[in-house]
């Protein structure tokens, strides 16, 4: 049984954390687009994303992440994100989404930067 992506967003000075839970599979496209629309609206000089609860990801769902991440609206940020297995970011290495985006090991130093 598929377990449903879900984001929360969490804003604080100076930056943004989207916490992203679930399955992040093609099922989630609407909603990871449109709450990208309304993040990148917000022109928070930092975005975070929180894989720490994501269940599973597929090839669909790291593609919505790369689409989101070279945006023109991501190119004036600073996107960093933390909670990935190890297998995560050795696919992420590969494909490329470390040129884009930082990967830190835990929350306290993605804010810290």
């Amino acid at each position: 049984m598929k377990n449903r992506c879900h984001l929360v967003i969490i804003k604080k000075p100076g930056y943004t954390i989207l916490k992203i839970s679930g399955d992040m599979t093609s099922d989630a496209e609407i909603l990871f687009r449109d709450t990208h629309k309304e993040l990148f609206a917000e022109k928070q000089p930092v975005l975070i994303y929180d894989f720490t609860e994501m269940s599973y990801i597929n090839s669909s769902g790291l593609a919505l992440i790369l689409d989101a991440v070279t945006t023109d609206e991501a190119s004036v940020l600073q996107i960093r994100c933390f909670g990935l297995t190890p297998h995560f970011k050795k696919i992420s290495h590969m494909v490329g989404m470390d040129s884009y985006v930082t990967i830190y090991d835990d929350e306290e130093e993605a804010i810290g930067g």
